[in-house]
Parts: C-alpha cells; sequence; structure tokens
C-alpha cells in the first residue's frame, strides 16, 4: 500500500482520523501528540496496541499527527506495547475506523489562572479536554482509550457525596485567534452567566463530557456542543444547559457521532466547585 503520511498542521489534523485499509500481513503506525497506535491484520484476526511515547522514543520516520502505512511498517511489538489486544473475526474486515471520542465520565477542567465573573455579567470561555482514539470494525468497537489519561478525582462536597471525575487543566481561553489547531483535544465552549450582585470566582468548570457529541471543523478543530451556566444565588450550584448543535464559533463543522449518553433535561447542578477536596487521585 506504500507510506502515507500526514503533517500536524490544521489539514493533517483532521486527517490523522481516517480509515486504515491493509491487506493479509500488514501494518500500520500512526501517532498523536504521545500517543502511538499500531494496527495490524491477518487472515481472520486483528491486532490493535497502543503506547505513550516521549519524542526520543518514537519511531523516527513518523512525525506527530501522521501516519504509516503498509510497505516497511513491522507488526507490533508485545514487548513495547502498554497493551496489545488480537481481534478474531470469521470474514476478517480489510479496514478498521480510527475516530475520536469523548471522556467517559465528567471532565473537571481547571483554569491555570483564577477566573471571576463581575456581578451581573456573562462571560464565554473555551476549554480543552482530551479525546479518546476508538477503533472500529465491522461496527465493534475494538479499542476505546485516551490520547493523554487524565487525572481522576473526585468531585462533590465531600468524600461520601459527589462522584467520580476526570480533572485536566485548561487555559479557559476568550478567543481561539492565533491558537494551533488540535486534533487530541475538544474544545467546549462553556457560557457562564452570572446573575447574583457578587462577583463569581471559579477554581473549577465541569464539563458533561458523556452527555456531549464530537464535531470535526474545516480548520482541523474538534468542537463539542456548547454548555450554558446560569448561576442565579450565592452556592455552587448553576442551571445547565447544553445547547444543541454545532457551536457558533465552529463554523462548517460536521458532527462525527453520538453522544454516549442523551443530554439530560435543563437542571440545577453543583457545576462550580471554589475550594478543591484533597481528593485528586494519582497527582
Amino acid at each position: 500500500m506504500g507510506v502515507a503520511t500526514t503533517s500536524g498542521s490544521a489539514a493533517g489534523a483532521s486527517a490523522w482520523w481516517r480509515v486504515v485499509r491493509l491487506r493479509d500481513g500488514e501494518s500500520a503506525v500512526g501517532r498523536l501528540a504521545s500517543f502511538e497506535l499500531h494496527l495490524h491484520r491477518l487472515r481472520s484476526e486483528w491486532w490493535v496496541a497502543h503506547r505513550s511515547v516521549a519524542k526520543t522514543e518514537a519511531e523516527p520516520r513518523i512525525a506527530a499527527g501522521a501516519w504509516r502505512i503498509g510497505a516497511g511498517v513491522d507488526p507490533p511489538d508485545a514487548a513495547n506495547a502498554q497493551a496489545i489486544t488480537r481481534h478474531l473475526f470469521d470474514a476478517c474486515p480489510e479496514e478498521v475506523l480510527v475516530r475520536p471520542g469523548l471522556a467517559d465520565r465528567d471532565v473537571i477542567a481547571r483554569p491555570r489562572s483564577l477566573l471571576s465573573i463581575a456581578a451581573r455579567q456573562r462571560a464565554t470561555v473555551y476549554a480543552g479536554t482530551p479525546v479518546w482514539v476508538e477503533v472500529v470494525a465491522a461496527g465493534t468497537r475494538l479499542l476505546s482509550v485516551p490520547v493523554v489519561r487524565p487525572t481522576d478525582t473526585w468531585f462533590g462536597p465531600a468524600p461520601d457525596a459527589g462522584e467520580l471525575c476526570y480533572a485536566v487543566p485548561t487555559s479557559a481561553r476568550i478567543g481561539l485567534d492565533g491558537t494551533e489547531a488540535r486534533s487530541d483535544l475538544a474544545i467546549t465552549e462553556t457560557q457562564i452567566e452570572n446573575h447574583t450582585d457578587d462577583p463569581l470566582e471559579l477554581s473549577f468548570l465541569r464539563i458533561p463530557a458523556p452527555h456531549l457529541s464530537l464535531y470535526a471543523a474545516p480548520d482541523g478543530r474538534l468542537w463539542t456542543e456548547a454548555i450554558r451556566l446560569e448561576h442565579e444565588e450565592a452556592g455552587e450550584h448553576a442551571v445547565q444547559e447544553i445547547v444543541s448543535g454545532r457551536p457558533s464559533a465552529a463554523a462548517g463543522a460536521e458532527r462525527l457521532g453520538e453522544a454516549r449518553q442523551p443530554p439530560p433535561p435543563r437542571s440545577a447542578i453543583r457545576a462550580f466547585q471554589r475550594k478543591a477536596l484533597a481528593t485528586f487521585l494519582g497527582d
């Protein structure tokens, strides 16, 4: 099949997600940020392997955001893969779909600097969260893992009240001009309305990732639906609403698939948490 390469440019950002077609005995390897995915096809099975690599460890002929497919690519090395699985088929499909997905839990995005929204004001911020790599063959999901494994965190007012989430840092930008289009992050437009007479200080934002769908924009960015938060009284709760359809900033974006779970109804949730509990697991 020869060697296929795609750059990490805006065009390459969307091109990394692709259909990979292999003949019997052929292999493919792709790298996205520090994530390396290795595929191998035999007559009745697909091998799927992945690992996290440092720049010095990565295959020297594979740039970040690129693929090598077919000729010259060796099968996965079980000794170097963090995980390798063999998927057996009666009639083995010739191709797999490598697609992006979202987290299977809510994501607590921690701005690198404290956010404060003045009394009776509104703001829109853009939070990036890591995507999952999914490999699908003949309608069966063979793999679903994050590009970078987020930290586990407990989100709630007490150790016995709350839920297990992921925690990630975010720049919480108010605009995306001049920023690089990346295929390892999904951007969520978060509209926050402070209807109280006091400033709303935020050290955390809660992104309901399992209830969001993914959209791919022509510039290579990945987006989710926007979320709207209305803070109407003192405390850490807000009325949350998922805004259906692609966000206004993602002109021309196409929907890639359904959310893991149906969107919840517009309701009051614990959306903010000003004081962190000492519950970040694995830090």
